[in-house]
């Protein structure tokens, strides 16, 4: 009976292999979906950007730029109504305060670099920004594609650091917050210790602003433990500082007393100082350290040098 349906030329296949087959051309006829969608998206990316640079250089102000500048002036203005060191702030209270939302104040990403360049230099006098750049770019982030805003500059000071700083700003709800942050130290000196912790720290926080200004506030630290080691070796031991002390040493030597002053930084506590001095001395340092304050309390102590007891 089988020959009689065993024709000549024909091969039969069976049912498995025709699903198998099946199978094969609708993964196939997927891939080349997902394919065109992923190369639609690109060019949909290509338009983005540019027309994100259509916009970064065009000098009239649209309605988006003057939100942004408006959130930004607010800022400023907040910070001077509320800054103790600012001659110029008004004695009286001002009747309204700004709102300060930090959340979408640490991440707006303002267009204008200039506008950028103006704000940092008044909260940051100490960081110089170089080699600003931006750029729209796709990601896959769980397995769908997003559109990530991508910042990336130099911040330095010539001496003492330099950081490759990278962010990536995810936008939704249209609130900007930071998706990712990288810092690369790629200066090399006696202060890569702290300024590494500074910068794993922040890093892991995604927290730009906390970087900057606890970069800033570690250089201020750094030149006034300068200038006052100077100062108070000019006044007990001789003219001849800059020649034996550089900005890197944290101590000096006042004899018979050795000050050091260290610098450090702790996720929980932040950057702070460390003032002691030789241990027979320290105990009665830090009680009149809390009282009269550095310079004071080197002057007493070396005063009554002889009337303090070794432990």
């Amino acid at each position: 009976m089988s020959d009689l349906f065993n024709i000549e030329g024909v091969q039969s296949s069976s049912p498995v292999v025709e699903t198998d087959r099946l199978k094969e051309i609708r993964l196939e006829r997927e891939n080349n979906t997902l394919l065109e969608k992923r190369n639609r998206l690109l060019r949909e990316i290509e338009e983005l950007e540019l027309k994100w640079n259509s916009l970064n250089n065009d000098v009239s102000s649209t309605e988006s730029q003057k939100e942004e500048d408006e959130l930004i002036m607010d800022l400023i203005k907040k910070a001077s109504q509320t800054g103790g060191n600012n001659d110029d702030a008004p004695d009286d209270p001002p009747d309204e305060l700004v709102e300060f939302d930090d959340f979408a104040y640490s991440t707006l990403p303002l267009r204008d670099w200039s506008i950028r360049h103006e704000y940092l230099r008044k909260f940051y006098p100490y960081i110089q920004v170089l080699s600003p750049h931006s750029t729209l770019t796709l990601h896959y982030i769980d397995a769908k594609p997003q559109v990530l805003k991508s910042l990336s500059f130099v911040i330095q000071h010539s001496t003492l650091f330099e950081f490759e700083v990278a962010i990536l700003l995810r936008s939704k709800d249209n609130i900007y917050s930071v998706y990712d942050l990288k810092l690369t130290k790629t200066s090399n000196n006696r202060f890569n210790t702290l300024l590494i912790s500074i910068a794993d720290h922040f890093s892991q926080t995604k927290n730009i602003n906390g970087f900057l200004y606890t970069l800033n506030a570690c250089f201020e630290s750094i030149t006034k433990r300068h200038s006052t080691f100077k100062e108070l070796y000019q006044r007990y031991v001789s003219d001849d500082f800059e020649s034996r002390h550089s900005i890197y040493n944290n101590t000096v030597h006042l004899p018979p007393i050795q000050l050091t002053w260290d610098i450090v930084f702790d996720p929980h506590d932040g950057l702070y100082s460390q003032l002691t001095v030789n241990s027979q001395f320290n105990s009665t340092f830090k009680e009149m350290l809390e009282f009269y304050g550095l310079k004071k309390s080197i002057a007493l102590l070396l005063e009554n040098i002889d009337n303090v007891s070794s432990p």
